[in-house]
């Protein structure tokens, strides 16, 4: 939950200028939602894929110690495919039956787990989240301000290409490269899991997916060009995208 928020502006300044200030200065007051699990239990993905000075993956010091020692490739490759399943099943689910847009990128997820073995992945960040206007607008029964409604609403290009970028791009991308540190013939076998996981969440839609029909077929994946937007001070609406190959891909696979 997300119980208030703060932010600041000078004294006299314009309504533009005020607005700006709001912006750049505004923090959210979020619940602790780890106190449920405890501190030792919980983990911010951006943290345990981030590197070390020596540039060596977080991740491994994680793993090694509770396993104990120097982890074998199928432990990687197990706890990868955990992870990417907790990841990936709520968030498709959310937007195909739902029409809810999260935004599940490394500094929102976070996991929880019991000595090191992915339990859950807790989404934050709810401030950030988009309904599609074909679906997801439609569960809200009271009436909204227009500006307010506006602010929420994701056509269903934008929204997919959203959770596909923060899912396969920012989180998972990050994943394969850390857990597959100084192993590369791992990254392949990681990246067949994922493909593997979208076709059994295929399978349990209760609504048509076209665009998950295509990424499973091997359709490249939208890349959003953050400094773009970053440096021309847009919204993450305006954000515009390239297009990487799929790992999966033909492409891909016999570069």
């Amino acid at each position: 939950a997300e119980p208030g928020s703060m932010s600041w502006a000078p004294k006299g300044a314009s309504e533009s200028d005020g607005h700006w200030f709001r912006e750049q200065t505004g923090a959210i007051l979020r619940e602790n939602f780890c106190r449920r699990s405890g501190a030792d239990s919980s983990v911010m993905a951006g943290t345990l894929f981030a590197r070390d000075l020596r540039s060596r993956p977080l991740v491994h010091d994680f793993l090694e110690r509770f396993n104990g020692g120097e982890l074998e490739d199928e432990h990687l490759l197990s706890w990868f495919d955990a992870y990417q399943a907790l990841l990936l099943r709520p968030v498709m689910a959310l937007f195909f039956n739902h029409g809810v847009v999260m935004e599940p990128h490394l500094q929102n997820a976070v996991l929880i787990h019991d000595n090191g073995q992915p339990q859950q992945l807790l989404l934050r960040d709810f401030e950030g989240v988009k309904l599609t206007e074909e679906l997801g607008i439609k569960a809200i029964q009271v009436g909204l301000h227009p500006r307010i409604r506006q602010s929420l609403l994701y056509t269903r290009e934008q929204g997919w290409n959203r959770i596909t970028y923060c899912l396969l791009i920012n989180n998972l991308s990050e994943a394969v490269l850390a857990l597959s540190w100084e192993r590369p013939h791992l990254a392949p076998l990681m990246w067949q899991k994922v493909e593997q996981q979208l076709q059994r969440i295929r399978d349990e839609l209760v609504l048509p997916a076209p665009e998950l029909d295509a990424l499973i077929a091997g359709q490249s994946i939208a890349c959003k060009t953050n400094l773009k937007v970053r440096l021309a001070a847009k919204a993450d609406r305006e954000a515009n995208y390239v297009r990487l190959a799929s790992p999966w891909s033909t492409e891909a696979r016999y570069a």
